[in-house]
This record gives C-alpha cells, sequence and structure tokens, in this order.
C-alpha cells in the first residue's frame, strides 16, 4: 500500500462531471481507469480515491493563504489547455470558507490571456506550491464571474500533493524588471528547448472534454526532460498514489500546456502528446511509463510581479535517471 501522506500526488479533476457508467467507480474517468488497469493499481486508486474533497480543508486553506506563487490551467482559444502563472505577496491568495477561493487580478500579468480565456469557460485548474517546504495543493472548480477582482472560483475538487520527488527552492523577491511585453511563435527555439532539457521543475496542463481542468508539477534531476528527437521531449511518469490524473487526461485529450519559470517571464508551450508504456524503458523510474510532449506554439509572458526560484535541493526519493 503507498504512503498515505502520497495520496494527492496527484489526484484527479474530473469526478463530479463524469458519466457514472454502472461498470466503473464514478470517482474516475475513463482515461484514468484505462491508466490504472495498464498499471494493475486499481484497487489502490480506489482505496485512495476518497482524499479527494468537494470543499477546502483546513490544510489547504493554510497553504493557500501563505503561498505566493500558483499556476493555472484555462482553455485557450484553440481549445487546448493552457498554463499561467500567478503570483502575489504572503496573503495574496484567500479562501471563501471551504467552498471557493479567490484570486486577485493582480496576480495575472496583464500580458497573459487568463481572463480572456476565463470569459469564454469559466473552467479552471490550479497548483499552490510553496518552494521551500515543497507543499503542494490542487484546486478544480469554476471561476464564477470573470470580470469580478477579486476571482471567485467555486470549489468543485480540492486536494494535497505530496512533496515525494518536488525539488526544494527559495522563493524570493527579484530586483530584475519584468519585460514589458509577452512574445510568442510556433516553433520552439533552441534556446527555450535548452531550458526545458535542463528544467528541474515544470508545470503541466492537461484536461478532459468531459470534465474538470487539471494543474499539476513535474520535477527532477535537471535532464530528467530529454529531447529524444528536435521539438519532441520525453517526460517520465514516476510512480505516485496511482490515480494517474495527469495520463488519464492525456489518453482522452492529448493536447497539454508545459511551463517553467525563466528569469522574468513564464516560458508556456503548447502542443501535444503520446502516452508509452515499455517494459524496461530507460529513463522511466523503473515502471517503464513515460509520455512524449511535442509543442506547436510557445509563448513568453511576464511574471506578474519580480521573483525568482533559485537553489536546488533534490529530493532523496528522485529517481537517478541515466
Amino acid at each position: 500500500m503507498l504512503n498515505i501522506a502520497c495520496i494527492a500526488c496527484r489526484t484527479k479533476s474530473n469526478r463530479g462531471k463524469m458519466p457514472r457508467d454502472s461498470d466503473r467507480p464514478a470517482n474516475f474517468h475513463s482515461g484514468e481507469l484505462t491508466a490504472q488497469i495498464r498499471a494493475g493499481q486499481t484497487v489502490e486508486a480506489e482505496n485512495l480515491g476518497p482524499v479527494v474533497k468537494p470543499f477546502l480543508a483546513e490544510g489547504g486553506r493554510s497553504l493557500i493563504d501563505s503561498a505566493r506563487i500558483a499556476v493555472a490551467t484555462t482553455i485557450g482559444p484553440t481549445g487546448a489547455p493552457v498554463l499561467s502563472l500567478l503570483a502575489v505577496d504572503a496573503g495574496g491568495f484567500g479562501a471563501l470558507g471551504s467552498s471557493g477561493l479567490t484570486i486577485p487580478r493582480v496576480a495575472v500579468s496583464p500580458e497573459d490571456a487568463l481572463f480572456d480565456n476565463l470569459r469564454r469557460d469559466r473552467r479552471i485548474g490550479l497548483v499552490y506550491l510553496d518552494p521551500h517546504t515543497r507543499r503542494r495543493f490542487r484546486v478544480n472548480g469554476e471561476v464564477v464571474d470573470s470580470r469580478t477582482d477579486p476571482l471567485e472560483v467555486s470549489i468543485l475538487e480540492a486536494f494535497p500533493n505530496c512533496k515525494k520527488y518536488l525539488v526544494r527552492q527559495q522563493l524570493t523577491k527579484s530586483t530584475k524588471v519584468p519585460s514589458k511585453a509577452a512574445t510568442h511563435g510556433r516553433s520552439i527555439t533552441r534556446a527555450d528547448a535548452a531550458l526545458l532539457r535542463q528544467a528541474s521543475l515544470v508545470f503541466v496542463g492537461t484536461a478532459n472534454p468531459q470534465g474538470q481542468l487539471d494543474a499539476a508539477t513535474r520535477s527532477g534531476d535537471p535532464g530528467f526532460i530529454r529531447e529524444v528527437e528536435p521539438n519532441t521531449f520525453e517526460i517520465p511518469d514516476f510512480a505516485g498514489n496511482a490515480m494517474y490524473q495527469t495520463i488519464g487526461n492525456l489518453l482522452l485529450e492529448p493536447r497539454a500546456s508545459i511551463g517553467f519559470i525563466a528569469d522574468d517571464e513564464f516560458v508556456v508551450l503548447t502542443g501535444s502528446s503520446t502516452t508509452h508504456w515499455e517494459d524496461g524503458a530507460e529513463r522511466s523510474g523503473g515502471n517503464g511509463r513515460f509520455w512524449r510532449f511535442t509543442p506547436s506554439s510557445w509563448q513568453r509572458v511576464p511574471l506578474p510581479m519580480p521573483v525568482e526560484l533559485s537553489g536546488y535541493d533534490r529530493s532523496r526519493h528522485t529517481p537517478v535517471l541515466d
């Protein structure tokens, strides 16, 4: 049985919206079930599934109240998930009792498309992160009204993430002045490809056509993401809590978004993915499971406030990849 502290390493976002077929558990959609069956972990998933709550517990509230950064997944104009970085001073994020959250508009860069996306589709997936303690908390829900300040998010799912593989870093105010305008393009630049290959922390945005959106993290030693051929990147799916939220989403909706902080900008890559199970696969962390991502567009968005991540304190649980 998995450690209960890792229950929400990746606990999912598509529950209350899914059709409840009589021959499958209501808590998991078909993509998650396919992944669980393939991995032989349906029992573990069923046992650990109740960690996902339709309300905010005290532990999540305390992290959200103190968090200074979060990442959101919304649906972009093409229908694909896209990531946005949110940043505030401590205390800038808030909770509305146990049923909702608040996000000040100042937490979002004026150059970011988040508000435009929410006008088209009110769904949002959030992951709050304290890089020093490595605590994470995920919320999936819907924005009540995209025009208000602060935004109010009605919670559909809320759950903690374990810190098993997450690198410990320091989040500090930066002396750099964020760039003034966002830039974008079609083919990933070689400079950004190199940054992705050397990243120790990235964010992943996925979606399910019949459910909620999801924002997650992936972390490992620099180089854990590799470019297996030009413009195609391989991301290992380290053993987690048997829920398979990200892989489950990708099986049904292969479009995804990957983001990471680079100096005074948030680099967002949007593209398509393929999932793989290969016995004996190298660099998978021992389970043969990984996914490949091919970006088709990129954007560099100025950070909403000058912050930077520094330091590198690896988790002792992180697999060493050759």
